[in-house]
């Protein structure tokens, strides 16, 4: 090996190091909160530990369910029968996945419900035998029904393979679809 090629790779393991030197710590939590110009109030997100979080605005953990969301919504008292704290979350992931099936697809969920405060169950659309593929979105509409973001699998003029759809579906309390098109998308 020559003086050129030891030179070399000592430059390399030295800019290397300097490289991993640098501090890999994020701070977390609430940065800077400011009362007198944010707007108080909570934020409600599903964590990397697969459950749902409820924090103040100064970071501080206000609640968990054990349940994630994809994401969790929150649902007003007057739509729980005056109960607060109510929220819609991905209730179980499935168990057999299909082979396009990813985290952020949809293809992923299996039900959806409503859990109160203590995590009990409420509500629940979905199931293992019948997935409900919901994604990016749920929310409780004023009617009491829940309007959900899902995925299919259909075959679509002018490909020759399946591809992911997005579905728009509105499910009644009873756990039944509303009339086809009353949500089309285009």
């Amino acid at each position: 090996m020559t003086l050129t090629h030891r030179l070399s790779g000592l430059l390399l393991l030295a800019f290397c190091h300097s490289a991993l030197s640098i501090p890999t710590a994020v701070p977390v939590g609430t940065t800077y909160y400011d009362p007198a110009r944010a707007w108080n109030g909570f934020i409600l997100f599903p964590g990397s530990d697969n459950q749902t979080h409820l924090i103040d605005m100064s970071g501080k953990e206000v609640h968990r369910w054990k349940y994630e969301g994809f994401p969790a919504w929150p649902i007003n008292a007057g739509q729980a029968k005056g109960e607060r704290g109510h929220v819609l979350v991905q209730l179980a992931r499935r168990e057999k996945l299909d082979e396009v099936a990813s985290p952020g697809n949809g293809m992923v969920n299996a039900s959806v419900a409503e859990v109160d405060w203590q995590g009990n169950v409420v509500w629940q659309y979905g199931s293992q035998e019948n997935p409900v593929h919901q994604h990016h979105e749920m929310q409780r509409l004023a009617n009491g029904n829940t309007l959900l973001l899902g995925a299919a699998l259909r075959r679509i003029a002018g490909y020759h393979y399946d591809v992911i759809d997005n579905t728009l579906e509105e499910i009644n309390p009873q756990g039944k679809k509303s009339g086809p098109g009353q949500w089309p998308i285009t």
